[in-house]
Order: C-alpha cells, then sequence, then structure tokens
C-alpha cells in the first residue's frame, strides 16, 4: 500500500494496482467527533469491532456460494469480480472499478498526471470554466509552485509556455476533451489576427469544468 498525491508508475505496475481516490470535503463542513477524539482515535480504540464486521461480510460471502459479477477491468480478475460483487450487492454502492482504467491510464502518463496538476491548480485559482492559454496555465503553474516536467527549476516563461504545450499537445489528438481525476478538460482551438505579421494564427486554450 503507498499513497501519493502524484503517483507516477510503469503501465505494467498501474495495471496491477487498485487506485483510492480521496476526495476531500468542503473546508466548511466539520468532522465527525467521537467519545474517543478524532477518528484514528475511535478506530484504534474500537479496532476489534471493526475487523469482526470485515469477517462478517466476508463469511456472509462466502455462505453464499463466493458469487462474483463478470467485471473485466482489471487485471485481477477473480478478485476484482469478487469485490465487485460485495460492493454492489452488499454495500449498495456503485462498482469500485467505475473510471478506474482512466486512472491507471493517467499515473502511467506523464502528461495525463501534469494535466490532473493543472486541474487542481486551476481549481485553486477560481478559474475554472475559464478559457486558459499555456502561457496563463505557465503563471498558474509559478504561482502554485507547481513543476512542469522536464523544466529545470527557475526556467523561463517561455520555455515553461512551449514545454506546457508540447506535455499538452498529444493528449487531445483524438479528442477534444478529457476526463481526468473529476475534471473535464477541453481545449479549443480559434484563428487570431497578428497585425504585425500580417497573418492568421492558431490560439489554443484550455477550458477546466469540474464534473457534475
Amino acid at each position: 500500500m503507498a499513497t501519493s498525491n502524484r503517483a507516477q508508475t510503469t503501465p505494467d505496475l498501474a495495471n496491477r494496482s487498485f487506485i483510492t481516490r480521496l476526495r476531500k470535503r468542503d473546508m466548511d463542513k466539520p468532522f465527525t467527533t467521537y467519545v474517543e477524539g478524532n477518528l484514528l482515535n475511535h478506530v484504534e480504540t474500537r479496532r476489534d469491532y471493526y475487523l469482526s464486521c470485515i469477517y462478517a461480510v466476508i463469511r456472509d460471502w462466502h455462505a453464499r456460494g463466493k458469487p462474483k459479477t463478470e467485471e473485466r477491468r482489471h487485471d485481477f480478475r477473480e478478485w476484482a469480480r469478487t469485490l465487485d460483487w460485495i460492493i454492489q450487492k452488499k454495500f449498495k454502492l456503485p462498482p469500485p472499478l467505475e473510471g478506474h482504467r482512466s486512472e491507471q491510464l493517467r499515473m502511467s502518463s506523464v502528461g495525463l498526471t501534469f494535466l490532473r496538476d493543472l486541474a487542481l491548480v486551476v481549481q485553486t485559482a477560481d478559474m475554472c470554466n475559464d478559457d486558459l492559454t499555456a502561457s496563463m496555465l505557465a503563471s498558474l503553474c509559478d504561482a502554485g509552485e507547481i513543476d512542469v516536467p522536464g523544466c529545470s527549476p527557475g526556467a523561463d516563461n517561455s520555455l515553461i509556455t512551449k514545454r506546457i504545450g508540447t506535455l499538452l499537445g498529444p493528449l487531445f489528438k483524438e479528442s477534444v476533451s478529457i476526463e481526468v481525476e473529476g475534471f473535464v478538460v477541453e481545449r479549443k482551438i480559434t484563428s487570431v489576427r497578428k497585425e504585425e505579421r500580417k497573418e492568421n494564427r492558431q490560439c489554443k486554450t484550455y477550458c477546466f469544468r469540474p464534473r457534475r
């Protein structure tokens, strides 16, 4: 088990992983308090009870004949199909591997991992739904202390801007929009007239929308 805000791995290891995404609650929503203190204190005090709950679920699954679904979206299929049945049938929750493939692809792609970092820094800057150029994204990276892969610390803004375009370009070859970590990122290409050169040039912008 490992935890990371910016996990990056090989395609083989990503295919063997089960990625759990933590969704942080809004800052104005308080955490539940317990007699024992915080959540960790509570679980530590009642660990025997919670372990028995896990064993109870496994015992019930076994008593029902060890059922499983036809889930195919993971390399460890027997495990995935069993977990899929338990999550959906016992807890009435969505399939645990829903959206998992896109996270595996992101973890094994430098460009997609960087796109996730951009989405989070754009959200922090309250600029979701704005059309942002690579230059504007470079400024946000600088303000949010986000490293741009392939750029050394203190690199010139123009070089960072160019590198951002190089990283994002291949991601949008097959589609104008990409889903990553709860966001839909759309690239727009417009023609802009450059009077000093008497020519029209393409301008690429990126819009980050939180997925509802």
